[in-house]
């Protein structure tokens, strides 16, 4: 699993979380480090990923992912709250689009069905 999140502290809090249900989470920071991943030996089967990030729009992922690998589970956090972006990425297909402050029970119920 594969986390894209480039705030330190929702990251730790996410890779323990996610590592204490089981999950085995890798942590990159940016887009390019995400799609480094992701172009990988050992590709991620589900992505939880920032919208917004240093190194730009966490959408990109999704939209490579969309196109590469339909079949990866993207789970979409974000503090983004223009209704009309968020259309625009709940057409990329994420299997959950969450804002922030996220539920996490909500996200763990998710991953546990796809992942």
């Amino acid at each position: 699993m594969l986390i894209v999140e480039d705030d330190l502290s929702s990251a730790r809090a996410l890779k323990m979380l996610l590592a204490l249900n089981g999950f085995e989470p890798l942590v990159v920071t940016t887009v390019a480090q995400g799609m480094a991943e992701l172009r990988g030996e050992r590709p991620p089967d589900c992505v939880v990923l920032d919208l917004m990030l240093p190194d730009g729009d966490g959408a990109q992922i999704l939209r490579y992912l969309r196109h590469s690998d339909p079949d990866v589970s993207v789970f979409v956090t974000t503090g983004v709250s223009d209704k009309q972006r968020l259309a625009q990425v709940q057409q990329l297909g994420p299997r959950l689009l969450l804002q922030k402050p996220i539920d996490v029970e909500k996200l763990l119920r998710g991953l546990k069905a796809a992942c």
